[in-house]
């Protein structure tokens, strides 16, 4: 089975509805990538209403504020603005940034940061970089979007192992699509 579909069916069954509203909040264009088959597998199911509402970020070190709403819909997407994140219902938000306002390349704004995304629905983080491949990569598991988020997505019994090993008192739950 597909780990889309694993991740979908997952949060169906979590959700213990029939219907879903689902919000996609890539921060780049250029990671949409980790994120993708999801959508599409979630806009593919009877029952699911998918959306993709581009995250402000800022980059550094000019800090400017930047949204990738027009390359996403440059790239065939319709993508909605950030302000129906708000306006609009979602049982769940999936994101793949896990640094917040932690990083001197880019960071969120701050109403884009996990633990304000979590006020909109639960929390579903997909790691953009996939499989950690090893133990010395375990250091993207111990960021603020992987422990504000209610779901964390994995792909194999070593993600799994050391996810675990490095955030102990995770709270969420672990989707694990090996």
């Amino acid at each position: 089975m597909k780990p889309s579909k694993q991740i979908i069916d997952a949060l169906l069954k979590e959700s213990g509805k029939s219907r879903l509203a689902i919000a996609f909040c890539p921060y780049k264009m250029a990671m949409w990538d980790c994120m993708e088959p999801v959508y599409v597998e979630a806009v593919n199911r009877p029952g699911i209403r998918a959306e993709i509402i581009p995250l402000n970020f800022i980059t550094y070190p000019d800090g400017r504020i930047n949204n990738e709403r027009n390359a996403f819909m440059n790239a065939g997407f319709e993508a909605l603005p950030l302000k129906a994140l708000h306006d609009n219902h979602y049982d769940y938000i999936i994101i793949h940034y896990p640094y917040d306002d932690h990083n001197n390349v880019t960071s969120m704004t701050p109403e884009c940061c996990s633990d304000r995304l979590r006020q909109e629905g639960k929390l579903v983080y997909i790691p953009y970089h996939g499989n950690i491949a090893g133990p010395e990569y375990c250091r993207f598991f111990d960021k603020a979007g992987v422990h504000n988020s209610d779901y964390i997505c994995l792909g194999s019994d070593a993600d799994v192992e050391s996810f675990r090993k490095t955030v102990p008192g995770y709270s969420g739950k672990i989707i694990h699509t090996a």
